[in-house]
């Protein structure tokens, strides 16, 4: 957490308000789709606190920068599994270590530095003027999702400047040296030479065919391999929603139905778009006034300084519900291209509306969406249909039924399962997988959990399996878990220990051999010496690329060894053991310089501003405890931690 947490603090940079900014102009029209708060705090760092309500805002304007860059809303679920929940709140808890610091350092803001800010703030700026607009400000709040509040904006905007005034301080100037790019560069394009003695399992003597003594004697000494799992015997009544869908019907009519529904909602197509000018007049002569000079095609920036109104609302290419004002957007959207005309709006106030552009809506191919519109109606359908049939397994429960009665009420089948272990195996061998879109009971962690941890004759209530529908299971038998007949598994054993005495042979040999290597003989003649089984290879260590003949244990050494070294460790595949000498060090002398000198520096100055990241934040956490809550997180997506 502290290293991720220190990654984000030489990242950070005042640019993160103005970043919103610009995505709020995508996020015009995305609806709200998100679960009420739950909970009080999801972090504390000392006395600060991230409220609930803060994370879910901050966690959906994530997803809002999400669904602008993948074109998709991005579920809950998903987004939780991708870890974005961990990155909204490590960018909050940066900045409550920057806020802390802040405080600590009295650093404070005044307004004219503010106003200077954000009249600097690019998307903020008129575009005919190239001056900050009050109104544009207005408007661009109002349009982001989550909104943002003027009290809101402003609060950031001090927050940020304080934030420039603390992250400079932390990695202000700092600058590698160009020799740490020309060392890395040596490093990371070093290549090292070595002879390797490679050795498989006929380099050594077969052992002899173990005798059943010295099998059950193995079996004592490793009951592991040879004893049986737990096996569980169960009755279950299992509801999934694929068990319902052969007996539903779906009309086109129905479909249909749904696909215009999309389309209103705007999930399927693309709706219209228009672009309008909206000027507001403080009475109806004026409003007109100005709808005639917008209908000749005067500039309605000229307009309103001749008749001393407020700047112009312009909106490109927005959906109707991203107008400011509600009634003047209805009415543009009602009126052709080119038209304008005069709308009373609350409070005595008039607007003259004139619409520039037009951007149709698209509507998708309906032939192409009706058979995945049909079985989301098929889902749906069996959705109400399983939560219709688990009220009468529950009321027949709670009334003291056992399974098979609660079958009957539903009038739906239940099973008895003979025996299986807790990876869902049978006794002789067989995964309960299931088939394609109907998991087994092998693939659903619940049911498993359920299973072996019930007492033997205890009826659950019902539960969501891992796959969304409904389960209640009772244990009807249990065998022990047990170390299996000496008969069952001496063939098995036998084999195992063969390889165990063929494997601690061949390390005893390598032992011997690197001895020798280490006292002056050559892997040549030893190598020579064994014939079958040993292999003598010249082979080149790229440091960026290590080769895959050589075991993973070989290379890390011969890596970090000098020239002679001898080492010894397993080999790439299975009874493979090598032994390699370090024979030379090729170091690249070619001159360093152009972009990839700049990119090495960057990287080396980012490690030293990492470093100093991480003492920041350890000293800022050192004096303000870090606590943190996954659970409130978890509550608030909506998500289950995983099984």
């Amino acid at each position: 957490m502290l290293k991720a947490i220190s990654s984000r603090i030489k990242q950070f940079t005042a640019a993160i308000l103005i970043g919103l900014l610009v995505i709020a102009f995508a996020m015009w029209g995305i609806e709200d789709v998100f679960r009420p708060q739950v909970g009080n705090t999801v972090a504390s760092l000392g006395d600060e606190e991230i409220t609930t309500r803060e994370f879910e805002i901050a966690f959906r304007r994530q997803l809002a920068v999400l669904a602008r860059t993948e074109d998709r809303q991005l579920p809950y679920t998903e987004a939780y599994e991708r870890g974005i929940h961990r990155e909204v709140l490590q960018d909050m808890i940066t900045s409550r270590i920057l806020k802390i610091d802040a405080d600590d350092l009295d650093i404070g803001v005044d307004g004219r530095s503010a106003r200077d800010y954000v009249s600097g703030i690019e998307v903020l700026r008129d575009e005919l003027t190239g001056k900050f607009s009050e109104a544009k400000l207005n408007r661009i709040l109002a349009n982001t999702n989550p909104r943002i509040s003027r009290a809101e904006f402003e609060a950031d905007v001090i927050r940020d400047l304080r934030f420039q005034q603390t992250v400079p301080a932390i990695n202000g100037g700092v600058i590698a040296p160009v020799e740490f790019a020309e060392m890395t560069h040596r490093f990371q394009t070093q290549q090292r030479k070595a002879s390797v003695l490679t050795l498989t399992s006929p380099a050594v003597d077969p052992p002899a065919t173990p005798t059943d003594d010295e099998i059950r004697a193995y079996i004592d000494e490793n009951p592991g391999f040879f004893t049986d799992p737990e096996y569980r015997q169960i009755t279950i009544i299992r509801l999934e929603n694929y068990d319902f869908i052969p007996d539903i019907e779906v009309t086109e009519d129905e479909v249909r139905a749904q696909y215009d529904y999309r389309i209103e909602l705007g999930e399927l197509g693309t709706p219209e778009t228009r672009s309008v000018v909206m000027i507001t007049a403080t009475t109806e002569a004026i409003a007109e006034q100005v709808r005639e000079r917008l209908a000749a095609g005067e500039d309605p920036a000229l307009i309103t300084n001749l008749l001393g109104l407020p700047e112009p609302i312009i909106d490109e290419n927005v959906r109707l519900e991203a107008i400011l004002v509600e009634k003047a957007g209805i009415a543009a959207f009602a009126m052709e291209l080119g038209e304008t005309g005069i709308v009373e709006g609350d409070l005595g106030k008039w607007y003259a509306v004139s619409v520039t552009d037009i951007t149709p809506a698209i509507e998708p191919d309906y032939d192409s969406l009706k058979d995945e519109i049909r079985q989301d109606i098929l889902n749906n359908k069996a959705q109400d249909l399983l939560y219709d049939v688990t009220d009468i397994l529950e009321d027949t429960m709670i009334e003291g039924g056992s399974l098979e009665d609660a079958a009957e009420a539903a009038e739906i089948p239940y099973a008895t399962v003979d025996y299986i272990n807790s990876s869902g195996f049978t006794r002789d061998g067989k995964r309960m997988d299931g088939v394609t879109g109907q998991e087994g009971l092998a693939r659903d962690r619940t049911i498993l959990r359920e299973v072996f941890t019930n007492d033997m004759g205890y009826e659950t209530d019902l539960f969501q399996t891992s796959t969304g529908g409904w389960a209640a299971i009772r244990v009807d038998g249990i065998i022990d878990s047990q170390l299996e007949s000496f008969d069952e598994v001496r063939d098995f054993a036998a084999d195992i220990l063969t390889a165990d005495r063929i494997e601690t042979a061949m390390d005893d040999l390598a032992s011997d051999l690197s001895a020798r290597v280490r006292d002056g003989e050559n892997l040549e003649a030893l190598a020579a010496e064994i014939g079958e089984g040993a292999r003598i290879e010249e082979i080149i260590i790229p440091r960026s690329e290590p080769p895959e003949t050589l075991g993973s244990q070989i290379t890390t050494r011969l890596l970090d060894g000098l020239i002679g070294d001898v080492v010894r460790g397993p080999g790439p595949g299975l009874q493979t053991l090598q032994i390699a000498v370090l024979t030379d060090i090729v170091e690249n002398t070619d001159g360093l310089a152009g972009q990839l000198a700049d990119t090495l520096q960057q990287e080396a100055t980012s490690g030293i501003i990492s470093d100093l990241g991480s003492a920041y934040q350890q000293a800022v956490i050192a004096d303000n405890t870090l606590r943190e809550y996954p659970d409130v997180v978890r509550d608030i997506l909506g998500v289950n931690p995983e099984e």
